[in-house]
């Protein structure tokens, strides 16, 4: 008989809730994405790094309780959400789930609000003020994108994205809209390849698209550059994140 060994943060709480509550909160996160992201939670507390934890499209809350067992005494959670879909009460459910799943109000932050509007002067303002400034994270280049290098390969292709996305709906996208995009990029150089191994619909198909997807090499996006193997399939190298600081209350590109 096979037995299946689940990932675990270890952190008992969090593994805890991972093994018992994780399944029945909704939500489409992977309890492998959790627990990678608490170890590392985890691994930052012992090496003395301290502060808030925030999600964007926290849903019902299955990823973001996980986030909020990881923390330690004085930390907060932020979690921000339109909270509209598929209806209002979404926001009811969010806060009763953390409430059935132990994180109480006093560690918890709910933002009903949208997040592509936002500046790092709203973050600064929910997570403590002056406290987060000065904050580095790794982020998408879309967040400092008249900072970067005209030599970035993704600048114009940012830049086009956004401009066509403007151009449609009258408002800035996020970068998860841009996700998608590249998401149709990779497909569309895919699909013609798979489409000469086998008929769309069949699982020979999805096995061509696959493997015509894990060939993917150099592809030029909004997010970075994809080269893609059946090891690997984030793609991205080093041209695929930027280093950035909140100063002065807004995103600055690491320099």
């Amino acid at each position: 008989m096979t037995v299946v060994t689940h990932p675990r943060a270890g952190l008992p709480a969090v593994d805890r809730y991972l093994e018992t509550g994780y399944a029945s909160v909704v939500g489409m996160s992977s309890r492998l994405a959790a627990a990678i992201t608490c170890g590392l939670m985890r691994i930052q507390t012992e090496l003395g790094v301290t502060g808030p934890v925030a999600e964007i499209g926290t849903f019902e809350g299955r990823f973001f309780i996980a986030m909020a067992h990881a923390l330690q005494p004085g930390e907060k959670a932020l979690g921000i959400d339109l909270f509209d879909w598929p209806n209002p009460e979404v926001i009811d459910r969010f806060e009763a789930n953390c409430v059935k799943h132990g994180v109480p109000p006093e560690v918890r932050i709910t933002w009903k609000a949208d997040s592509r509007a936002m500046k790092a002067a709203d973050f600064l303002a929910k997570l403590g003020g002056k406290k987060v400034e000065g904050a580095i994270l790794a982020a998408s280049l879309m967040l400092v994108l008249p900072e970067i290098a005209d030599t970035n390969p993704s600048k114009k292709m940012a830049s086009d994205y956004i401009a066509a996305y403007e151009k449609l709906n009258g408002s800035k996208p996020a970068t998860f809209g841009a996700n998608v995009y590249d998401a149709g990029l990779l497909l569309q150089r895919a699909i013609p390849i798979a489409a000469q191994k086998a008929k769309p619909g069949t699982k020979e198909f999805r096995a061509a698209l696959r493997d015509a997807l894990e060939q993917s090499k150099e592809l030029v996006a909004t997010q970075g550059v994809y080269t893609m193997t059946a090891a690997d399939h984030s793609g991205f190298d080093d041209r695929g994140r930027e280093l950035i600081v909140v100063k002065d209350g807004a995103w600055k590109l690491l320099k």
